[in-house]
């Protein structure tokens, strides 16, 4: 896991940078962002790192599932109103989806990725499961080792997590999506969904480009660990 010392000084020097910019950064509460990075992304996400996984189901709501959002699901860009579960050798899951952030001076609501050891939804909400271990942004990643996480955003905050496996690499994280005709449209950033896109994807449609101005960076990466399951664990 990585050293609480070395991600609160991390918050503190992100949130003093983006206060030159931003009087409102000012407000930001450095001990609150820290806390909810620490709880809902790198916690658990640190316990597979150096673990091979095993498969991936994407977990959706009813009005999810029709014709489309059938066909949606192997497209090397997909989005969901619900969440991602990553299942790992050692029989550990990590759920990815989008949870609130601590943003100040928002009227509306603020989002960021999180990567939980439980469903982020209640037992009622009426999520299905379907694997899609085969899909294409999958493929060549299920039974390879996660060998590092990077935590993508801009304004402290992270949007989107790149998981880097032997096999190869992902995207996935919050923001905005719609499905329509046939094609998938949405943007990683600000918003209640999930999205999953896989680098060509990303590369092609620029789906971090959100507006001019807008710098992603790499806030914080989570380095490889000695591997805990074999293909058999």
């Amino acid at each position: 896991m990585i050293d609480p010392d070395e991600l609160r000084r991390w918050v503190e020097a992100k949130v003093a940078e983006s206060a030159k910019a931003d009087q409102a950064a000012e407000m930001i509460d450095p001990d609150a962002i820290r806390r909810r990075i620490e709880e809902k992304i790198t916690a658990n996400l640190s316990e597979v790192i150096g673990t091979r996984l095993h498969n991936v189901y994407y977990r959706r709501f009813p009005f999810e599932l029709g014709p489309e959002g059938t066909a949606e699901r192997t497209k090397p860009f997909f989005y969901t109103d619900g969440e991602v579960e990553l299942r790992f050798a050692l029989g550990r899951s990590i759920f990815i989806t989008w949870c609130s952030a601590p943003r100040p001076n928002r009227e509306d609501a603020a989002y960021m990725v999180c990567a939980l050891d439980a469903s982020g939804f209640t037992m009622d909400a009426e999520l299905t499961s379907f694997e899609v271990s085969e899909a294409r942004a999958w493929k060549l990643l299920v039974d390879s080792t996660l060998q590092r996480v990077d935590l993508l955003g801009w304004d402290v905050l992270p949007y989107v997590l790149k998981l880097q496996f032997e096999g190869g690499s992902v995207y996935i994280g919050s923001g905005d999506g719609s499905y329509r005709a046939g094609v998938t449209y949405g943007f990683f950033g600000d918003g209640d969904c999930v999205l999953v896109c896989t680098p060509e994807e990303l590369q092609a449609q620029q789906r971090l480009s959100l507006s001019e101005g807008t710098e992603w960076k790499v806030l914080l990466s989570l380095p490889e660990v000695e591997g805990r399951g074999g293909p058999s664990a």
